[in-house]
């Protein structure tokens, strides 16, 4: 019991470290990329950057979080399993590369000529990103955690080289650059990580693909809630907006990197038993109580460092941002009774909240875009993300009571 206690505080250590560091590319890549690009241009990567995201998750099919929770759960052992998850699944990411390459090319004829080359590039890294995604969740499940977070890390800071180096003459199409080179390069080093020497099972691959449906639609859900904003805002209001909201979001989205890690290592935990304890409770509250100190002290923080770290051109970005801090903490709360829910193979409590505060916010943030209203689509959104916990919060109280009349029964 010692040993085991000793190994999840490690692997939790680690986690935190690694996501402590990719935070740290991101805050010093947020205040380059504003001051480089000009609100304008970073709008326009903010648009980009979520075309690359949205493509990325819909070509996942939930299948990374499916082989994390196979592998952490296999009697077989994690290299053979993990051998047994790439052998099954490689053919279905091999479709998946030549239907983007397709559509990649499809783009690249029929786009806006200055456009067509980035939006191809972009629709081609989508099975790149995915197929790395596997892999780390994979490695994850193995308790690799030190490689897993270099594949967060290295592109984070791939984007802090490039803006150094570029300065001045750094660019939308050379940032989407850096960034699509860096995941190749952790695509490839993570290959060499995981042995391809399995055997392709049609029942392992049945049982992934029925489990990554399953979690597609709180992924999807999750994406829409956490950027209907830039959507909204991209669609009526201009690109200098999107680029000053963007500014804005930086405070909150400096957590998401250290809860998406806190909430991988609790998924981890729950998915080798198949059911929530003790332990994994007060894991749970000692990283709700890490990430809302955090979220107190950015708050604070946001009226003095943002004019010194963004400049004048980003002042409208303040108040936004202190609003928008509450969705950070909201978002660790949101990710880890995910991951408790996930672990014990019940993801359709996560879709269920995911999507209640994504049809909230589909409805209520127009209202505010339309006018470039900034504090007013960031209070929208911290509304979403309360009705999103809430509603889990809510179902997973449910689910205990259940489990509780039925083990009594």
């Amino acid at each position: 019991m010692i040993a085991k206690g000793a190994q999840s505080r490690g692997g939790r250590t680690n986690l935190v470290l690694g996501r402590y560091a990719q935070t740290a590319a991101m805050l010093l890549s947020a205040p380059m990329l504003a001051r480089f690009l000009g609100p304008e241009s970073r709008g326009t990567l903010a648009v980009v950057l979520l075309i690359d995201t949205a493509l990325t998750q819909v070509v996942q099919f939930g299948l990374p979080q499916a082989a994390g929770r196979y592998v952490a759960r296999s009697d077989a052992g994690g290299e053979t399993a993990a051998a047994t998850v790439m052998a099954s699944l490689r053919n279905i990411f091999v479709r998946i590369l030549l239907i983007t390459m397709v559509l990649a090319t499809l783009i690249s004829l029929l786009a806006p000529w200055e456009n067509r080359l980035l939006l191809g590039f972009i629709v081609l890294a989508a099975p790149v990103n995915a197929f790395t995604e596997l892999q780390r969740q994979i490695l994850v499940g193995m308790r690799r955690f030190g490689i897993s977070n270099s594949s967060l890390v290295l592109p984070a800071w791939a984007l802090v080289v490039y803006l150094v180096v570029m300065r001045g003459s750094a660019s939308v199409g050379g940032c989407v650059v850096a960034l699509v080179v860096a995941r190749l390069s952790v695509a490839g080093l993570l290959s060499r990580m995981i042995s391809h020497g399995g055997r392709s099972n049609p029942k392992v691959r049945k049982d992934l693909i029925a489990y990554g449906l399953k979690t597609l639609p709180s992924t999807l859900g999750q994406l829409g809630t956490q950027r209907v904003d830039t959507v909204w805002l991209a669609a009526l209001s201009s690109p200098s907006a999107v680029g000053i909201y963007a500014v804005a979001a930086a405070a909150p989205t400096a957590l998401y990197p250290l809860a998406i890690g806190l909430a991988n290592h609790l998924f981890r935990s729950v998915s080798s038993t198949g059911a929530a304890n003790g332990h994994s409770d007060r894991e749970r509250r000692s990283a709700l109580i890490l990430i809302g100190g955090l979220s107190v002290g950015a708050a604070l923080m946001v009226p003095f460092v943002y004019p010194l770290a963004f400049g004048t051109e980003y002042q409208a970005a303040i108040v936004p941002a202190i609003a928008l801090v509450p969705t950070g903490f909201l978002y660790a709360d949101f990710m880890l009774y995910r991951a408790v829910q996930d672990g014990r193979g019940l993801p359709a409590d996560g879709s269920i909240a995911q999507w209640s505060g994504f049809l909230l916010a589909v409805a209520v943030v127009p209202v505010f875009a339309l006018r470039s209203d900034l504090l007013g689509v960031a209070a929208a959104m911290v509304l979403a993300a309360v009705v999103r916990s809430g509603v889990l919060r809510l179902l997973v109280r449910r689910s205990v009571q259940m489990s509780t009349v039925n083990s009594k029964e």
